[in-house]
This record gives structure tokens, sequence and C-alpha cells, in this order.
């Protein structure tokens, strides 16, 4: 008779040994970073994603159409979002363009194709009581040490006579917090990189191995009554209140070889060694974060995209969007 044992041995080696193969990938494709771009078109065309499996090259979601159409009036612009702590996905959008604004739009969704809970939050309280000019290009932050999500967007409260470029004013970058996307504090000043310099699109960004936040945005006027340009900067600090360092560089100067002093919409994300820098009109990076280049030729970017939002997620967070493509 013929001892079986043997080969049932080696058949139950061989099905441990797939099993563990089997779940190893698994587990990779479930744990494998992808990135994931929000972005607008125009005013009247709601929010759009993309996904990326490098962060360079984009495939447009949902055939190119728009997942979400504006329910609070015709505008949906600059939609940043983030994955909350409650699994559910965190959009926070402008509402006006120009003047007008004093309010910031907000939406969630479960799986990024169905959105609900359209709504705005008032930013006229607290120190912007007596009345804003507008509400731009809000972003969305989560803070784990506070464990508190930011809304950080654009103001301008007055406009300054003689001021040589549009309505800006003395614009500044505000913030207020929430916990639950119900009710959001009152509004507080982000920072202040120099007296006369006016800002917008500010976000924040924390650095594990910098153990400081960053702070990117885009010098609107470096002069009160000029109205001088001088695109992308940053800033950094180790508390979000503050006391943040001098801007760098200073607001004569420009980030990077070729930069433009109308690039504005800055952006943050770590793609492997690097911190790349998303905005309006192209792309940067840098190992350190103190010598950038400009990479914008690498990128393949969706068609039409204005003022993107681009995210780390895992491959599983995105693979709705991926199938349905």
């Amino acid at each position: 008779m013929i001892d079986a044992q043997p080969l049932i041995r080696t058949n139950i080696r061989y099905a441990l040994v797939l099993l563990f193969l089997i779940n190893t990938q698994c587990t990779t494709s479930e744990n494998r970073s992808a990135y994931l771009m929000s972005y607008f078109k125009d005013n009247t065309s709601g929010m759009f994603l993309a996904t990326s499996d490098d962060g360079y090259t984009w495939q447009v979601a949902n055939n190119g159409e728009a997942v979400v159409q504006p329910e609070l009036g015709t505008h949906m612009r600059d939609p940043s979002i983030l994955k909350g702590k409650d699994g559910r996905w965190h959009v926070a959008f402008g509402t006006q363009q120009g003047k007008g604004g004093n309010t910031i739009g907000y939406m969630w969704s479960e799986d990024l194709l169905n959105w609900q809970g359209q709504r705005t939050f008032p930013i006229e309280r607290g120190p912007l009581a007596k009345g804003v000019i507008n509400a731009w290009a809000p972003e969305l932050f989560y803070d784990e040490q506070s464990e508190l999500y930011y809304f950080i967007w654009t103001s301008s409260t007055r406009q300054v006579p003689g001021l040589q470029s549009y309505l800006k004013g003395n614009q500044r970058c505000w913030y207020a917090t929430t916990r639950d996307f119900q009710t959001i504090s009152q509004p507080k000043l982000l920072l202040t990189p120099q007296p006369n310099a006016w800002i917008i699109d500010a976000d924040l960004f924390w650095v594990d191995e910098k153990e400081q936040y960053y702070s990117f945005f885009k010098v609107e006027s470096d002069d009160t009554l000029t109205g001088g340009k001088t695109g992308i900067h940053y800033a950094t600090a180790e508390r979000i209140e503050g006391p943040w360092n001098p801007m760098a560089p200073a607001a004569s100067e420009f980030i990077y070889e070729g930069a433009d002093k109308n690039d504005e919409g800055p952006n943050p994300v770590r793609i492997g060694e690097h911190l790349v820098v998303y905005f309006d009109r192209g792309v940067i990076r840098s190992k350190d974060l103190e010598n950038w280049e400009m990479v914008t030729d690498e990128v393949t970017w969706p068609e039409g995209f204005k003022h993107g939002t681009v995210i780390q997620v895992q491959e599983s967070d995105i693979r709705t969007l991926v199938d349905g493509r």
C-alpha cells in the first residue's frame, strides 16, 4: 500500500504557500498608495475627479464628467478633498467668484460618486463680523495632533485705495475648525508673512521629518499700492497658531527657476522621496524643501482642470472610480 501521508503533507504545504501568496498580494494591493485629484473646470460645471498610480500621470474618473453638480447656486469652485477619520470623503468648495462671497461650501460622500449634505458655512463672524469682500479657495486639512478639521480660505475685509491688482484689498488667509462638520469655530488669522504682503490660496501640510507645519501660498501683492505679485512662497511653524517663521523665499524673490508671478493655488503632496507642489500652471518638487525643481513636463494633466487638490490615498479607496471609468 502506498503511504499517502507525504503527498498530503506536500499538498498542504503548497496550499499554505499559495494562500500566503494570495493574502500577500491582496494586502499589497489594499495598501498600495495611489493619488486622487479634485478639481473644477468652470463656475457651473461642478466637481471633477481624477486618479493616478504615481502622482504624475492622471486618468479622469466618471468618464470625464462631473461627479456632482452645485445645489447651492451656480458655483462649485476650487474643491478641496480629504478622507476623514469617520471614513467619509469631505469636500470644501468656493460658492462665489470675485466680489460678494461670504460663505464656504461643504459636502460629503461615502464612495466618491454619490455626494450629499451640500450646505454653506457663513464666515462673517468674530474678527470678520463687519463683513468681507470675498471668500476664496477654501482648503480642508485634518490635524492629527488636535483631531480637528480646518477650513482655510482667503478673505479681504476692505479695498485699499489705489491698489492696482483688481479687488485684492487686504487679502489674508483665515481658518475655522470643526470636529463634526455641523458647526465651525469663529475665524482666526492663519499667518501674516509680512505686514504689507497680501496673500491668497494658503494651505496646511505637516512634514514629519521637519516636525513642522508648512503653508504654501501665493503672494498676490508684495506692496500695498503697486500690487506686485511674486507667485508661490511658503512659511513654517511648529504650531498652527504660530509663531510662523518668515516666508521663503523673500517677497521679492521666486521659489524656483522659471517661476511666474501669476502661479497660484499651491497644493503639496508627498510622492516618494519628494514633496510635490501642484499649482494651476505647473508642478514643482523638492527632497529637502529648500531646493526646488520644476517638473511640469513630467505630468499628464486632466483636460481643462483648474485649481486641483491632490491627496495620497490607498488604491482600495479609489477602486470604485477606477473600475467605473
